[in-house]
């Protein structure tokens, strides 16, 4: 060594080369000595230098042989799948195309080369369809072959049998659909986000129901909101002859995560999903949607939330909870919040009639609610004495009892939508194809009045010779009932001088009124030049009604209307004695009547005042009031 003619020469091997690196597995290597180019002179041979990145090396049989001349054989002796040759296996064969079973596992492909010399690399597939191939290379690495199978799987279009049955128990469930327990009511199935997927709901497989998904795309699922914070699971059952790609989200407002379905073709994949995968961001405690994006034809079943049965001595829950004799809607044991809908003006609450103990050894109290609206409570304790739970039900007003205030406009002056007050004129659709909620047509003391539930947004459309021209309009008017506070969104389209949508002259405008008051009508009078981005062209199209978030609403008296001519009333003035308050104003010319309107907020919304006197140019209040706002209208009819 240092001698001044010593050579050397070193050669890299990695897991792309020939042959490859691999872990755990034995390696041959016959490498030619006339691959190491830089070594001119072999006759006093005294290094060999072996590094690289593993920390620990098992080295055998190293040794120089004369192999004479080099084979030139990359063929196989043997090509097997899943410990089995191939049918019509041929060393010359290079292509194969072999069908697996139906529900078979991801098939494993084993070779054997011909020649010892010969380097063999494996290329396993990953799904099915799929192909595997198998690369052979000769010793003296001049002939590379590559044997390819082409793998299918035997499937039917659609499956035979039914899902396994689920095992857990109805009180450790949230069922949002499944033949195997009671599902939370309401649930739609086929909720319309512009999908292209059909969906046929409860599709018969071997005696059980399930969901049937063509031609998918992305598919929603919309249930009540549900409190699943106590659950660990959400279960999915899925069969699939072809899709490729699957996603499941669970969803809460303004939230959403995916999860990756597993797929194997041709049979049933039950999936745990852990819940601890959507959070963060989804909201355990307020979940109301799923959605699936994917491709091909998927049946599901058995979509329901799940958790590990409780200690036992501590289960403080209960298996039913009836309130007037019957069970509360969307009832399940780890739920402990409810609401419960009432009608407008009831007094004397609705009443918890009975409950039961998941646990028969637990015990109970029932705290009634003493008005409505207002909360009644059952406190449970566990048989240990210490766990408890609490179950609350809101009582809230829900339903109207109540009449919106006739319309005070001349019918020469309107051009009506919907009011027992006007002619309407003809709409074409109440709840478009694209709309995100429910539409009832219902009555409310004998009125006839729209109700949207659900609603995120909703659409009205009149087109084509339904157009209207409401360019001598300068007003729309809307009574509104709501029973929760979420923001209402108002917006008009006009679709431009040509008519029809996306002619590039379509105009909109969109108000929003936060938190309207609840469990009353509302009335709506607003002026169209508040739509400041709306062009009028006489072809107003569209109106879209918006809760944020979702939110129920009751509609009646909507149209247009151009107001009278004569002036606002001048000289408002505010009185308060230990009587009340009086508004007072100067009289207007032309004025027949006058109208008092109140809010607890500057900003609105106004409605008329209830009760009080009014005295020709004066209203006077009942008694004393909490702080108010006011304004007056005059009004010639």
């Amino acid at each position: 060594m240092g001698g001044g003619d010593d050579v050397e020469h070193e050669l890299s091997f990695t897991e792309n080369s020939v042959p490859a690196l691999q872990s755990n597995s034995w390696i041959s290597m016959n490498i030619p000595l006339s691959a190491f180019t830089n070594l001119i002179t072999k006759s006093h041979l005294a290094q060999l230098i072996i590094s690289g990145d593993p920390n620990t090396v098992y080295v055998d049989n190293v040794l120089f042989y004369n192999a004479g001349t080099a084979s030139s054989d990359a063929t196989l002796s043997d090509l097997r799948v899943n410990s089995v040759t191939i049918p019509g296996f041929s060393p010359a064969i290079l292509t194969y195309n072999f069908e697996l079973p139906a529900g078979a596992r991801t098939p494993n492909v084993t070779a054997t080369k011909n020649h010892p010399n010969a380097t063999v690399q494996i290329n396993q597939t990953t799904t099915v369809p799929g192909t595997a191939t198998v690369v052979v290379t000769a010793e003296d690495q001049s002939n590379t072959l590559t044997y390819s199978i082409n793998f299918t799987m035997d499937l039917p279009d659609e499956p035979t049998d039914a899902p396994p049955v689920p095992t857990h128990e109805p009180e450790d469930v949230i069922s949002i659909y499944s033949d195997a327990y009671n599902n939370v009511p309401g649930a739609n199935y086929n909720p319309f986000w512009g999908q292209s997927t059909i969906v046929t709901v409860d599709v018969e497989i071997d005696g059980n129901n399930t969901l049937q998904y063509e031609n998918l795309n992305y598919q929603g699922t919309e249930y009540p909101n549900q409190d699943v914070s106590g659950y660990e699971y959400l279960h999915v059952d899925f069969w699939t002859a072809n899709s490729t790609s699957l996603e499941f989200f669970l969803i809460s407002p303004s939230q959403e995560t995916p999860y990756v379905l597993p797929i194997t073709l041709g049979t049933w994949v039950s999936v745990d999903i852990p819940l601890s995968h959507y959070v963060p961001p989804v909201n355990l405690a307020n979940v109301f949607q799923f959605k699936v994006v994917g491709n091909g034809d998927v049946w599901f079943d058995n979509f329901y939330f799940w958790k590990s049965p409780t200690a036992q001595g501590t289960d403080a829950t209960l298996s039913d909870l009836k309130v007037d004799g019957s069970t509360i809607t969307g009832f399940a044991p780890l739920t402990e919040n409810y609401s419960y809908g009432v009608i407008e003006g009831l007094v004397t609450p609705p009443q918890i009639t009975s409950v039961s103990t998941t646990d028969p050894n637990a015990t109970y109290q029932i705290i009634q609610a003493p008005s409505v609206p207002g909360t009644a409570s059952v406190v449970v304790t566990a048989q240990d004495g210490e766990t408890t739970k609490t179950y609350n039900v809101a009582f809230v007003v829900t339903i109207p009892n109540s009449l919106p205030p006739t319309p005070p406009h001349d019918a020469a002056n309107v051009i009506s939508l919907f009011s027992d007050a006007y002619p309407d004129v003809p709409v074409d659709t109440w709840l478009t194809p694209w709309s995100q909620g429910i539409l009832e047509d219902v009555e409310i003391l004998g009125n006839p009045v729209k109700k949207y539930s659900n609603v995120n947004f909703v659409g009205i459309e009149t087109v084509g010779p339904n157009l209207l021209n409401v360019m001598d309009m300068t007003h729309v008017h809307l009574d509104i009932w709501t029973p929760d506070a979420n923001n209402f969104r108002f917006k008009l389209v006009d679709w431009g001088s040509n008519g029809v949508w996306g002619g590039g002259d379509d105009t909109e405008h969109e108000l929003t009124y936060p938190a309207p008051a609840t469990g009353q009508w509302i009335s709506y009078d607003i002026p169209l030049d508040s739509f400041l981005n709306l062009d009028f062209s006489g072809n107003m199209a569209q109106y879209i009604l918006s809760k944020d978030p979702l939110g129920t609403l009751y509609i009646d008296n909507f149209y247009f209307y151009a107001a009278s001519g004569i002036d606002i009333p001048a000289n408002v003035t505010i009185a308060t004695s230990t009587g009340g308050v009086t508004v007072s104003w100067a009289p207007v010319a032309g004025a027949v009547s006058y109208t008092v309107y109140a809010a607890d907020d500057p900003a609105g919304p106004f409605s008329p005042v209830v009760g009080g006197s009014y005295d020709g140019t004066s209203w006077t209040s009942d008694g004393t009031t909490a702080m108010k706002f006011f304004y007056v209208t005059a009004s010639s009819n």
